[in-house]
């Protein structure tokens, strides 16, 4: 008898465990499509933290992000724990595009060429600033939806962009999971905090 006694109470646990579990497991509401691309076109200024996962054919690490967009320029930095910058590039109101990396300054018009000429990094930060909000912008990629209309993945030129988690902030669904990858590149971008006016 005690012996049962001690499995029905060790059957209870299991089940109030699960159902905890299950309760902190948020569904990501449905969204009408035409909804959701006017809400993520109007997204021009925004703020993301969180930590991306880089790794190359020469290197590899694990940093913090900060993205701040804005509607003529942004700013974009990678740093360590104890806050120090590691690179940092930025667009204030001219079509001068800024790169601070290892305690020197290098100035271009493209982003994406300037990344890969001094660092080694192809990323196509023009795309990237749409797709972190979940965004397809260019026409001549193709992608596939989740359920709710979300995106689930895109493939860009030689990129391939997986959506992997979104959650809800102040009525708008946006990811914090990413996953962009081409031959020579693997970034994984997971986001903590979002906040945009």
């Amino acid at each position: 008898m005690a012996l049962t006694q001690r499995y029905s109470r060790l059957h209870l646990v299991v089940l109030m465990m699960a159902l905890l579990f299950l309760s902190g497991c948020v569904s990501i509401p449905m969204q009408p499509d035409n909804e959701r691309v006017q809400q993520l076109k109007q997204m021009r200024t925004w703020t993301v933290k969180g930590r991306i996962s880089l790794k190359t054919p020469k290197e590899n690490f694990i940093a913090n992000l900060l993205w701040r967009q804005q509607e003529k320029g942004y700013l974009i930095r990678i740093y360590n724990n104890l806050g120090q910058t590691y690179a940092q590039i930025s667009q204030t109101g001219s079509s001068m595009i800024t790169l601070e990396f290892d305690k020197k300054k290098y100035h271009g018009k493209n982003a994406q060429k300037l990344l890969k000429a001094i660092l080694g990094w192809d990323l196509p930060i023009k795309e990237m600033a749409e797709w972190i909000k979940g965004y397809n912008l260019s026409k001549r990629s193709s992608s596939k939806k989740n359920e709710n209309g979300t995106l689930r993945s895109l493939s860009y030129k030689n990129w391939f962009v997986d959506f992997n988690r979104y959650a809800q902030y102040k009525k708008r669904i946006l990811p914090t999971q990413i996953e962009l990858k081409n031959t020579d590149i693997l970034l994984k971008i997971s986001i903590h905090d979002w906040k945009f006016e």
